[in-house]
């Protein structure tokens, strides 16, 4: 009997269920789902930014200072091959003094970003608890953010582009840079 009680009672508890699952749908799931990938897509620019080593860009940076100082000093070209290497490479090598501030314009982004995923949970939860009610209000507000995250974005692509340019600067041309320096300095 127990069975056949519990077996009658599925029906109800399974239709009061579905119920209850439609008059609780959120009219704004679509919403939500944007303000989660914005979420998601501000997660990554994170993930891009955090890593890079802004003390390593200020190491570069002053050697760069350290270098520049000694051929401004010391350099007198005595033949059209050298100096025509020496230019191009100079002129790689000044892409270094371009980063000056870097470690400040992280900052700046992961300050941006931490700001943004406040206002993008707090935006989830005013969609969740539907304590938004203007459809228009909801669309100005989905649409100030994406426009912060896109500046975010290009921003962190930005940085994270000139960081890996001043790694391959410093991989490539600093040696020869510094092999410049060392033969200066053995000069009188």
């Amino acid at each position: 009997m127990i069975k056949y009680s519990i077996s009658k009672k599925v029906p109800i508890i399974f239709g009061t269920l579905i119920v209850f699952f439609f008059s609780c749908e959120n009219p704004f799931e679509k919403e939500i789902v944007q303000v989660e990938s914005m979420q998601i897509q501000l997660n990554e620019c994170e993930e891009m930014v955090a890593p890079l080593d802004a003390n390593k860009v200020r190491e570069m940076y002053n050697e760069y200072g350290k270098i520049m100082a000694v051929i401004k000093k010391k350099y007198v070209s005595d033949s059209v091959a050298v100096d025509q290497k020496f230019g191009q490479m100079s002129n790689l090598y000044k892409g270094v003094k371009r980063i000056k501030g870097f470690g400040v314009s992280k900052e700046n982004i992961l300050e941006e970003i931490a700001f943004s995923k406040t206002q993008l949970e707090n935006l989830k939860d005013d969609l969740v608890h539907k304590d938004i009610e203007n459809p228009d209000t909801i669309k100005s507000y989905i649409l100030l953010e994406h426009d912060a995250l896109t500046e975010i974005k290009v921003a962190s692509h930005n940085l994270k582009s000139n960081y890996t340019a001043l790694l391959s600067v410093q991989d490539t041309v600093y040696p020869y840079m510094k092999a410049v320096v060392d033969s200066l300095n053995t000069l009188k």
